[in-house]
């Protein structure tokens, strides 16, 4: 999951410095590899050919591991930058896993979640979000779970997903009791804005359909 980049050809200036630079350059003197100091070569740093390696992380595959990690259902989809929609667990939630939670106050963010999961409710894994921003998820329908509270330290020290913290929220208990739906269906149709929600779920109907769904429903 760690992918290595391109070396640095920059080094930090020294803390005490005015030369100015944002950076320094790293060049090649004699065997040596140092990161020069423009005004003073004491100041140098002698580095290593590990020292220049960069790395930087696959989230899509590292994704696709936390949900095998925690026997999901499905694959990995791409949502957004930073934004996946990893699979679905037993009791039918589909489980989706933001690593950029800035890109969840995007406009128009709820609703790409909502059209990846098809419907199905969501669980909304995401590592401590802005409580405010959380209740705002939570408002529309989608259960907020901190990163922290659901991954598990097995006795090999490996870290999973543990579906059954998933399962055990408070959130999700309140609409899988046993992993059985509860039986009471909330259905709102809105005139105003030609939108129906059932349980949580928009559908999305043609003018014709919406008239004939509100006739049927009055």
């Amino acid at each position: 999951m760690l992918i290595e980049t391109r070396k640095a050809d920059t080094w930090s200036v020294c803390q005490q410095c005015d030369c100015g630079l944002d950076a320094r350059p790293i060049r090649r003197v004699g065997d040596e590899i140092r990161a020069c100091c423009p005004h003073d070569a004491a100041e140098d740093v002698v580095l290593t050919e590990h020292d220049l390696k960069r790395f930087t992380v696959d989230g899509e595959r590292l994704a696709g591991e936390i949900a095998a990690s925690g026997g999901l259902v499905g694959s990995v989809v791409r949502i957004d930058d930073g934004l996946w929609l990893i699979g679905k667990v037993p009791a039918g939630h589909s489980v989706v896993l933001c690593s950029n939670r800035d890109r969840l106050e995007a406009p128009g963010m709820v609703l790409a979640v909502k059209a990846s999961a098809g419907g199905t409710r969501v669980a909304l894994i995401v590592p401590a979000i802005n409580p405010t921003h959380a209740l705002r998820w939570r408002e529309a329908g989608i259960t907020v779970l901190d990163l922290g509270e659901v991954m598990i330290r097995d006795q090999s020290a490996t870290d999973r997903l543990g579906v059954e913290r998933i399962l055990a929220n408070p959130q999700v208990e309140e609409v899988f009791s046993n992993g059985v739906t509860s039986s009471v269906a909330r259905l709102l149709i809105s005139r105003s804005r030609r939108s129906v929600q059932l349980d949580g779920r928009d559908f999305v109907l043609s003018l014709t359909e919406f008239d004939c769904f509100l006739g049927a429903a009055e």
